[in-house]
This record gives C-alpha cells, structure tokens and sequence, in this order.
C-alpha cells in the first residue's frame, strides 16, 4: 500500500510562465496605495496587503490586489507570510477577477481554515465553504499557496498538499490577484513573495479528486456529515467519511483503506457507481460490535494515485455514575 503523499510543487518550463515576479521592481504592474482602513504595496522586496482596521460597524474587510493582465485558465503559485495582526484572517490567490464584485478567490487562514468563493455582483457564493485544516498544518506562518483555475474547475493547494478541489460557473477569463481579509478589529498583515503563474500543460485534465473530508456517526441523504467530528467512542458502529469528489469522468472502482495505529485494518475495492463526476458522496466503516479504540486513518485511491483521507480517534466512553 502506498502511503499518502503531498504533492511536489514542480518548477514550471520557462515557456509556460506567463508571469514571474519577486515583487523587487516596484513598477511591475501591481496596485500600490491605501487608506485609513487598508494598504497594499511593494515593501522590502516583497508585497504586503494590510487590513489596519474594520470600518466602523464592519464584521469584516476584504483587500483585493488584481494585477493588470488578463488570463484565462491558469496556476497561480505565491509565498504568503502572515506579519502579524490578527490570525482570524483570510489569504490567498484571486483568480478571474472581472471588478470589485465579481471574481474567484482561494485562501486561507491563520487559524488553519480554507476557503474557496466567488463573488458574483457582490455576493459570496462559497463553492467549499470554511473548511478546518486536516491535511496541512497552519502552525507556520509562512505557507506556500497554489491556485489552478482551470475551466470551471478550481483547486487549492497548501504546502503542495490539495485541500480543495471544487466546480463553479463564472467567466472563463480574468485579472489574476492577491487577497487579505481581516474579521477583527486589529486587522491583519500578509506578505507574498515569488508569484509565478503559468499556464497548464496543454491537454492536461484535472483527474479524479476529492477535498472536504468529513467524519461522523451518520450523514444527510445528500452525504452531508452529521455532527461531524474527530472522535468518537468504541460504542459507534458505524462512521462514516463523506468527502467532496470530482474529475471522475471513466472512473470505475477506487481503493478504500482503514488504517489502525498505522496498520491496514479494513480495505478492499469499491465499485465506483456514482452517476455523475462530480457530486458529494460517501464511505463508511461497520463494526457490528463497536469500532475498536485507537488512532484511525482513512485514505482513499484511484490505483496506486492517492486521492485523499483524513485521521480521526476513537476511545473508551466515559464510565457514568
């Protein structure tokens, strides 16, 4: 059995770039201003966005940067540093960004979320919504984020791990950009550095992917978890993993791994029925005598090609009386 791996962020051949920037010149194309509420600019070899406060009555304040070309589909790839301010925050790529209101963004946050949204005419539309870190850690604070924007597809990656892979509609072209949102009074502060963007390899497809994995007791019969969680106790019988999938066109079984204190304890292939290729769907884990206590892993293959998983824990349930 393969062990899950993240994926490599490789260099791109020079003839794929389609714009590479250190951010040392400061007449490279991007906005450089501010006001009393935010700022945006080159700082000491590096571009720094800045929330210095909410305005009043603000639950929250949202700084775009849209660099000055237009793209259509795209790898976005940039280092972010968290500066300081608050952790409850949001950064990351923007990507087919029309004008204020209408654009894609992919971020995270200090406090180890994820965030994929578009906003259309003002309106955010999560297409996965805040999501709690499983397979990256949000400890560090500087991050190495990766956007592709492919079609109607669009996928976030953490420290060359995927986090989120998810469809939406919109315009099929844009500005590119940076973003920093703040959700307390102190703001926030980011600093990005080393932007590349590329252009994908051409006839390149997606594949088959999942992102939002979710573990609980039960799930709603559209495969939302209910009452998610990451520990249970050895009276469940039953747990299930729902997870968020796509790029599923020709797939037809996958690999489905229990792991328990590391060791392979329930697997087997699992023919892939779904009828679109895209949906929500999920797996589940059946002990008819209580799932054994331990440290659990799940993880999920198309052949010998990691999809994804996550860990949970089950423990003895506390004596009562």
């Amino acid at each position: 059995l393969p062990p899950p791996t993240p994926l490599p962020s490789t260099p791109a051949p020079a003839s794929d770039i389609l714009l590479q920037d250190d951010f040392s010149d400061p007449t490279s194309g991007w906005p450089d201003d501010g006001d009393e509420i935010s700022r945006r600019g080159y700082e000491d070899g590096g571009y720094v966005i800045e929330v210095l406060k909410l305005p009043e009555g603000a639950e929250g304040w949202m700084q775009v940067s849209p660099y000055e070309a237009t793209f259509d589909d795209v790898v976005v790839e940039v280092d972010a540093r968290w500066l300081g301010g608050s952790a409850d925050n949001a950064f990351g790529i923007v990507c087919r960004y029309q004008d204020i209101d209408n654009f894609v963004r992919l971020v995270i946050s200090s406090d180890g979320y994820s965030l994929v949204e578009r906003q259309e005419a003002g309106e955010s539309i999560p297409l996965a919504d805040w999501t709690e870190a499983v397979d990256w850690d949000p400890v560090p604070t500087q991050h190495h984020l990766r956007a592709d924007c492919v079609g109607d597809r669009f996928r976030l990656y953490v420290d060359g791990t995927l986090i989120a892979d998810v469809v939406g509609d919109g315009p099929s072209e844009g500005q590119i950009g940076l973003v920093v949102s703040a959700y307390q009074p102190e703001g926030t502060r980011i600093r990005f550095d080393n932007l590349v963007v590329r252009r994908p390899p051409t006839g390149a497809t997606m594949g088959p992917a999942i992102a939002n994995v979710a573990f609980s007791l039960d799930v709603t019969p559209d495969a939302q978890p209910i009452e998610p969680a990451t520990t249970f106790t050895t009276d469940a019988t039953e747990v299930y993993a729902s997870f968020d999938y796509s790029g599923f066109e020709g797939v037809r079984e996958v690999y489905s791994v229990w792991l328990l204190n590391g060791e392979p304890e329930v697997s087997g292939v699992i023919r892939w029925d779904e009828a679109t290729p895209t949906g929500r769907t999920y797996i589940y884990l059946q002990y008819e005598d209580g799932i054994p206590a331990g440290e659990w892993e799940w993880a999920l293959y198309v052949g010998d090609v990691y999809l994804g998983g996550g860990t949970f824990t089950v423990v003895e349930p506390h004596p009562t009386g």
